[in-house]
């Protein structure tokens, strides 16, 4: 059975490529959510092996979201896609249960090869 990805993002632009990268290379996104409330309800739903959680966004942020999303899906990976590269900030998502961390300023090969070495 192929792994099920959530794709977060408050930006839909971002979310459809995203989507798109991930689906080029053979990969399911399960759902897609603008916030981090949306992303704990999607994780609920769909059980998603992997999400790909931007930090900044409105009503409740990818850090806020993390350990709800972790007690919906306790396997869920979460990669961290986010412009905010700041090691305190990649630090604590860690420490919260992240289990990765790209910028969104790398090439989407990065985001690509972090997906694919935590769902082996």
């Amino acid at each position: 059975m192929p792994h099920k990805i959530l794709v977060v993002d408050d930006h839909e632009p971002m979310r459809r490529r995203i989507r798109s990268l991930l689906e080029g290379e053979g990969l399911v996104v399960c759902a897609e959510a603008a916030n981090g409330r949306e992303a704990i309800e999607k994780a609920k739903e769909c059980v998603p092996d992997l999400a790909i959680l931007n930090l900044s966004m409105p009503v409740t942020s990818g850090l806020q979201a993390i350990p709800e999303m972790l007690k919906c899906a306790p396997q869920l990976k979460i990669v961290i896609f986010t412009l905010d590269d700041v090691e305190e900030l990649r630090q604590h998502a860690f420490r919260l249960g992240a289990a990765g961390y790209v910028s969104k300023s790398e090439p989407p090969e990065a985001l690509l090869a972090e997906v694919r070495k935590l769902l082996l």
